[in-house]
């Protein structure tokens, strides 16, 4: 039989504990890090919303242009319409 202890297959990387130098381990170089970490997730969170901003812009100004070309169809219709029967 296996032993428990052991796990069998997959990437040792899951297993085994992070071996750090004793340089690197040092509490203040992991908070730089954490650090460092949360600022390229919150200038990737802003890229994402700047993207969805702009796709939002794009979308709102279609959605003017086809209402002012319904209004303006509406319009010319009624035009037309008081037009031809003068």
């Amino acid at each position: 039989m296996s032993d428990p202890s052991k796990p069998g297959g997959g990437s040792r990387f899951l297993y085994e504990p992070f071996e750090c130098r004793p340089a690197d381990c040092v509490p203040s170089h992991k908070i730089e890090a954490n650090e460092r970490l949360a600022e390229q997730r919150w200038e990737a969170l802003e890229y994402r919303l700047q993207a969805m901003n702009s796709l939002l812009e794009r979308l709102e100004r279609r959605l003017w242009l086809t209402i002012l070309g319904v209004a303006g169809a509406v319009l010319a219709e009624a035009v037309q319409s008081i037009v031809s029967t003068q």
